[in-house]
């Protein structure tokens, strides 16, 4: 059974590209395209798809071996050209999710409590009591799962898709 890093090499030396041909196509440095072949590191998944169109082979074939899929089912249709989105990634959506909730449970405490006439932030806070920090709590939680996820999330895309010295 052959590696993800042998499959691309292959496919790249049966389509009769140069190392440099196939990583200008792919829009990586051939440093890149080189470490993967020797399983330095894993492609990201929008360059997978690209590959895929490039070798006219499928996802599948590529990353897993076998038979695969017909490339031309792919996710992408030809034109496309993935980019990276950290929105993405269901961490970051978790994440946001969780900050919006936050904010609108917030809001929504602070208008309940001017309602019922607490117009300072004492008596609004003593209104609203352990609901407004669960709240902020959960906006905070959601702000730090959302920034440290599009943090890695950025980080392996840099590390996979930058030239190596």
């Amino acid at each position: 059974m052959s590696t993800v890093a042998e499959r691309i090499k292959e496919y790249r030396e049966k389509k009769g590209l140069s190392l440099s041909q196939a990583a200008e196509k792919l829009e990586i440095s051939p440093d890149v395209l080189e470490g993967w072949e020797k399983g330095e590191f894993e492609p990201d998944t929008p360059t997978v798809f690209r590959m895929a169109e490039l070798y006219g082979k499928s996802a599948d074939m590529i990353l897993f071996g076998g038979e695969g899929r017909d490339a031309s089912r792919t996710m992408f249709p030809k034109d496309a050209n993935p980019q990276f989105s950290a929105f993405a990634d269901w961490k970051v959506l978790t994440g946001a999710l969780m900050m919006f909730t936050g904010i609108g449970g917030v809001l929504l405490m602070i208008m309940r409590a001017i309602g019922e006439g607490y117009d300072t932030v004492g008596g609004m806070i003593e209104y609203c009591g352990k609901s407004l920090l669960v709240f902020a709590a959960v906006f905070a939680a959601g702000l730090v799962f959302a920034a440290v996820s599009a943090f890695f999330r950025y980080r392996n895309h840099k590390k996979n898709n930058s030239r190596r010295p």
